[in-house]
């Protein structure tokens, strides 16, 4: 027996510690990797600063305003897909209902003899007519309208009466205003000119159509091939082009053009994430990944955010997120005085001095490179996890060494599901045993810990702080697993997720909370008639619980308070990674407060309930590094802080405390001998 415990105990210290070892040379890498990805590309919305020139009247001037914006650190210039409105509105077209187009008609007494004979009658009123002098214009709308609407347009030439201009017109099946938002393409002068002015074009195209049948993607990109260089896509709308059925097309013109595409954060486009994966999952999986992230102010917002709060938050988006394309709309906050123009041009070259204040640069080299965990190493790390499962397990029943070994067996059985299809799902599913096991294992050290003989407050605190620091390294030492887990590009860009953040929070609070009673405890708690104060804390409990649950993750149905906000402004500013408040105002030092009582031996069911609370820290620690879109060595810097910031505040609250039970004891020692003294 003695041989085989032996046995298990050194097949078991082998395995975690493989599984550690993967873990930390995949972090390394991935560190690497994310040193050298510092470039952040600045973007304008070209119309919409088109838009804000013309508005302060500096029209003429519009060369020289964009080479000042490129001077303060643009990089590239957005087009959104021309419209019908917008070439109506810039004068470029006429645009004419059927009714219109009737009036029109027998104003000028122009009559076409094959438009006269079109179905019954010169004009319907379920059409739109559009009218140029320019055929290259009328080419562009006829072409990209063509299987965006129920009918092909009908494009005709309209001879002059009085030997000008030829006039051009396009019959389009449909009425305004549905019709009038249809994306009719790109201008490709435009972008031309915006590549002769050093600057990079990024296109957004669009998925809108008013036809059942899905867009046929290769009209964009057979257009996008002729034109002058393109460098990058972001769709626009809720659909990506090629949305339901033809996504496939769309990803290998992505990959055949070069095209760099942007996934626009917080805005779930439809079909993105089939599409991402089919550009991940492409023949060339070696080759760095021209997908980037991106961050920007909405065109809702641009009339309520200030310029400060818009720099502070893509700040934060670039640090905290990996953020590497920034899109940018002139803003118009109403309490703006002055110049605008010159309020955005200095707001840009703020932008660009903070950025590189934090270590970043403005620029377009911001391919993330490939990185795909091998299948072997993926199964020692999921060994490891197992391990760590199998050891909780232990620790709560007795097992058998032949139990425990077939218990192992059975997870390295599932572990080889790594080298199968569902690789994807064992990552997600270990990752989020690893975040429920590592927790409930930290703490699980409680129940070995005594009371220390001194009632000293040196010695009480730093047995404390070293317990405190013993249960931070074991959860790290889990979050190191899930690192290791999850480090393929698709959960680095976000493409795929960490599931579970939920049940992460929610399971090892219930482990804990068992634990923590034993079963008489836990029985006696039962058995007890239940108070009003009971009702009242069971309240405040499951409130607490709800408020932390809803909290997790970027956006919740709950959002900060506002002086959390301003604490985590002045945090940010001071700190170059702000910790979570979480864990450094709640977790560590409550968790703290239960260590230095369980020391102390006092308040049992005080301490009971800290430890509890405390548990927070240590999920939160570890939901840390899920966030597998943060960069990692940001994650390790936030999660230290919250260690170090949570302890010191602990600890002086804790002082106090020692302090005020020290004097209350003499107080009463005091009144004690009064009361002595009288009665002799």
């Amino acid at each position: 027996m003695t041989n085989t415990n032996w046995l298990s105990t050194k097949i078991t210290l082998i395995l975690f510690t493989t599984a550690v070892l993967v873990s930390a040379i995949m972090a390394a890498g991935r560190i690497g990797i994310e040193r050298n990805y510092r470039q952040v590309e600045l973007v304008m919305d070209y119309y919409d600063l088109i838009r804000l020139i013309r508005e302060m009247g500096e029209e003429e001037r519009l060369e020289d305003w964009v080479s000042r914006f490129k001077e303060a650190g643009i990089t590239s210039l957005a087009l959104e897909e021309e419209t019908l409105n917008s070439l109506s509105e810039k004068g470029g077209i006429t645009v004419f209902s059927g009714r219109q187009m009737r009036d029109f008609f027998r104003l000028t007494g122009l009559i076409y003899s094959k438009l006269w004979n079109m179905a019954d009658g010169p004009t319907k009123l379920d059409q739109t007519y559009i009218l140029t002098d320019d055929y290259h214009l009328a080419q562009q709308i006829s072409w990209n309208l063509k299987d965006k609407i129920a009918r092909a347009p009908q494009s005709f030439r309209l001879p002059s009466q009085g030997g000008g201009k030829d006039d051009y017109l396009v019959v389009v099946n449909g009425i305004a205003p549905a019709v009038l938002e249809i994306g009719i393409g790109f201008s490709p002068e435009l972008i031309a000119w915006i590549e002769t002015r050093g600057l990079n074009c990024i296109l957004r195209p669009s998925n809108l159509s008013l036809s059942e049948s899905p867009i046929d993607p290769d009209n964009f990109f057979d257009q996008v091939k002729a034109w002058p260089p393109v460098k990058g896509i972001i769709f626009s709308g809720m659909e990506v082009l090629g949305y339901p059925g033809s996504l496939a097309v769309t990803a290998r013109r992505l990959k055949e053009n070069d095209l760099k595409l942007g996934i626009i954060e917080f805005t779930p486009q439809k079909g993105i994430k089939e599409l991402l994966t089919q550009v991940e999952n492409s023949e060339d999986t070696e080759a760095d990944q021209r997908v980037v992230r991106v961050h920007g102010i909405g065109p809702q917002e641009v009339e309520e955010i200030t310029f400060e709060t818009a720099l502070a938050r893509m700040l934060r988006a670039v640090k905290e997120r990996r953020i590497r394309l920034l899109y940018l709309r002139p803003l118009m906050p109403p309490d703006q005085k002055g110049d605008l123009l010159q309020a955005n041009l200095d707001m840009v070259r703020a932008l660009a001095e903070r950025l590189n204040e934090a270590g970043f640069s403005p620029g377009t080299g911001n391919d993330w490179p490939a990185h795909r965990i091998n299948h072997l190493l993926l199964f020692f790390i999921c060994l490891g996890v197992v391990v760590a499962g199998g050891t909780l397990v232990r620790k709560i029943v007795s097992l058998s060494t032949m139990t425990w070994l077939c218990l192992l067996l059975s997870g390295s059985l599932l572990s080889l599901s790594v080298f199968t299809p569902v690789r994807p799902l064992i990552q997600q599913g270990f990752a989020l045993l690893a975040a429920i096991i590592f927790p409930v294992l930290a703490l699980f050290r409680v129940k070995s810990i005594s009371p220390v003989s001194s009632p000293s407050f040196s010695i009480l605190i730093k047995e404390s702080l070293k317990d405190l620091g013993k249960i931070t390294i074991t959860t790290s030492v889990g979050a190191l697993l899930i690192v290791g887990l999850l480090s393929d590009t698709t959960y680095l860009l976000n493409i795929e997720q960490f599931r579970g953040v939920k049940l992460s929070f929610i399971l090892p609070l219930l482990g804990i909370s068992l634990l923590l009673l034993k079963g008489k405890e836990l029985t006696a708690l039962l058995d007890r008639p239940v108070k009003l104060i009971h009702l009242i804390m069971g309240a405040v409990v499951l409130v607490a619980a709800i408020v932390v649950v809803a909290r997790s993750g970027n956006f919740g149905p709950i959002s900060a308070l506002p002086f959390e906000s301003k604490l985590r402004v002045w945090l940010e500013n001071l700190l170059w990674a702000r910790p979570r408040s979480k864990e450094f105002l709640v977790g560590y030092p409550a968790l703290l407060a239960g260590l230095f009582l369980l020391k102390q031996g006092r308040f049992p069911s005080l301490r009971g309930w800290l430890l509890i609370i405390g548990t927070l820290s240590q999920i939160s620690l570890i939901n840390t590094f899920c966030h597998l879109h943060t960069p990692l060595v940001f994650s390790i810097i936030r999660s230290f802080n919250g260690f170090w910031i949570g302890s010191l505040l602990g600890t002086i609250l804790l002082g106090l405390y020692y302090r005020y039970s020290l004097h209350f004891a003499v107080c009463q020692n005091d009144l004690l001998g009064v009361k002595e003294g009288i009665g002799n």
